[in-house]
């Protein structure tokens, strides 16, 4: 098997420093995917791993990349993918028809409100991207009933005009990468922070890493929905990076931004927290400060100074 390793810190920045030695380990020129939350995560992980600059880096997020991986399979469907706007447009269409058809009943004292079809639209995207098949949903109540009816005529709606949604993106994208022909199947695979948000993406996620041929993934520490998925993916338990407490304070912040537990009690850091009478001492301190940090040898665009109000 090929190797594999999921990280998990409550500090970002130690995340950041496990994916930057993982790509450090490749050439610039050799071909790597990046996934991340955004494209521009995904870049600024390269430009720090690669300081003269890469070539062969793929910096996407999981939609961007399942878009490019369904191409050859939309085109050959003849589909056209539907935006998060069409598909609202086109849960407005199937309400109206279910209410002029007297369709629904656990939901007809709401189905005139405005933020209904909205919410029909999320509804129907969420069990179409967890795979609930139509007959299962209706077997579940009136409720389940309702909506059983409605993403059954969403359904219609999609193959009538010849339309693909997310659910069916993502379908199509692992399909592409567990054939094994496309380019990015094999490619060296790093998962910086993801949410891992249904079924259908951990189905790509998990054909991804099946095919790479070395991956690494990170999570932060309180994320537990993504790192079950994760251990799923991957097939292997999360490698817990935070080996010894933080000390100083703004090293606890990065710690404990996130986490819901109550962070351990130490005092506050002297070098951190000041007061001076007067803003004319203040920018005396800060000016005193960055020139301690400039000795410590951090650079001045690394530097930047936060203000309550300009």
């Amino acid at each position: 098997m090929a190797p594999r390793a999921l990280i998990r810190s409550r500090s970002n920045s130690r995340l950041l420093d496990q994916a930057v030695a993982f790509l450090s380990k490749n050439s610039p020129r050799s071909e790597i995917l990046v996934l991340a939350p955004t494209r521009a995560a995904a870049n600024e992980l390269a430009l720090i791993a690669f300081e003269h600059g890469c070539q062969g880096i793929h910096a996407l997020t999981i939609t961007q990349l399942a878009a490019h991986l369904a191409a050859r399979s939309l085109a050959q469907a003849k589909l056209a993918p539907i935006s998060h706007l069409g598909g609202e447009a086109l849960a407005n269409r199937i309400v109206h028809a279910a209410r002029l058809s007297n369709e629904l009943h656990y939901f007809a004292p709401v189905a005139q409100t405005p933020g209904f079809p909205r919410a029909v639209a999320k509804t129907i995207s969420e069990l179409r991207l967890e795979g609930v098949e139509i007959h299962d949903l209706a077997a579940t109540g009136p409720p389940g009933s309702d909506l059983a009816r409605l993403m059954k005529r969403y359904q219609s709606e999609l193959e009538e005009r010849s339309l693909a949604d997310l659910s069916m993106l993502l379908s199509f994208a692992a399909e592409e990468i567990a054939g094994g022909s496309h380019r990015f199947a094999g490619l060296p695979l790093v998962l910086l922070g993801l949410t891992i948000e249904s079924l259908s993406h951990e189905k790509l996620l998990g054909a991804l890493v099946e095919k790479s041929s070395n991956s690494i993934a990170t999570a932060i520490t309180d994320d537990e929905r993504a790192l079950r998925a994760l251990e799923r993916i991957l097939g292997s338990p999360a490698k817990d990076v935070d080996t010894s407490e933080p000390a100083a304070t703004l090293d606890r912040v990065r710690t404990w931004l996130f986490s819901s537990a109550q962070p351990p009690h130490a005092p506050p850091d002297a070098q951190l927290l000041f007061s001076a009478p007067g803003e004319s001492l203040e920018c005396v301190e800060i000016a005193r400060r960055i020139r301690r940090l400039a000795e410590q040898g951090t650079e001045f665009d690394r530097i930047a100074i936060l203000l309550s109000n300009v």
